[in-house]
């Protein structure tokens, strides 16, 4: 009897204590909504909650690194551009590393390294930027005084031929179809041979026979960003006298 009596009151004495327990938790709810940040439980959540917007963070942020780097490596090759190599001509390449030495652009992706680190005949470098069927389209972002003598807003290129030659390497040949629009609306069209400079990373059209300025056309790609090019159309002078943001519509 003594022991039964015992157990009913330990039992009494639990199911209080349970009580107690469930009326503080009620408090907190009632306190702060869904008793997040209060309570037995309050700091455990809290945490798993700071974990899991820090996971959101990383994840994000990963997902925006490829675009960051892209950036980063279009504007240090924009740089590279201006500061001067070493080399000075213009139409040479320089080998990076050690070998501080000066190849002729024709040597370039010809084929065969010419810089003891290969650096001349870099994947990436040698890489056709303007295949056969790419379409590109620009509007005017700069004009020269006088403006090669014509009203020209909008150009479109399609490369409607491309072929490397296997004993000239260095240089692929291509034949594009030039659109030139006016502000009026006016087209004039030509299809003009150029090659592709792989040092340079540009296309370079021979001048429009049949357009009275004989306006020459090239457009150089920034290395990272194959979709975009930035055009100069050229008189007969060789002077850039308009140019062009290009991108890739197909």
């Amino acid at each position: 009897a003594a022991w039964s009596s015992a157990c009913k009151r330990t039992t009494v004495s639990l199911t209080m204590l349970l009580a107690a327990v469930l009326s503080v938790l009620l408090v907190a709810v009632a306190a702060n909504g869904d008793g997040y940040r209060s309570g037995p439980f309050g700091p455990a959540r809290e945490l798993a909650a700071r974990v899991d917007k820090l996971e959101s963070g990383v994840s994000s942020a990963k997902s925006k690194a490829p675009e960051f780097i892209k950036r980063a490596k279009a504007v240090e090759s924009r740089v590279s551009r201006l500061e001067d190599d070493g080399c000075g001509t213009g139409r040479e390449f320089q080998c990076g590393g050690y070998e501080r030495r000066c190849l002729s652009d024709l040597l370039v992706c010809d084929g065969k390294n010419d810089c003891m680190d290969g650096q001349d005949e870099d994947a990436d470098l040698c890489r056709s930027r303007v295949p056969a069927g790419a379409i590109f389209e620009g509007t005017l972002a700069r004009r020269r005084q006088g403006g090669c003598g014509a009203d020209i807003r909008t150009v479109r290129m399609t490369i409607v031929w491309s072929q490397r030659l296997s004993w000239f390497q260095s240089r692929q040949k291509v034949k594009a179809a030039i659109t030139l629009t006016s502000g009026e609306g006016t087209e004039v069209g030509a299809v003009v041979r150029g090659y592709y400079n792989y040092r340079l990373k540009t296309v370079i059209l021979l001048p429009m026979e049949d357009h009275p300025a004989r306006l020459g056309f090239s457009c150089s790609f920034d290395g990272v960003q194959d979709d975009r090019c930035m055009a100069s159309v050229r008189s007969a002078d060789l002077e850039p006298c308009i140019s062009f943001g290009m991108k890739k519509i197909n």
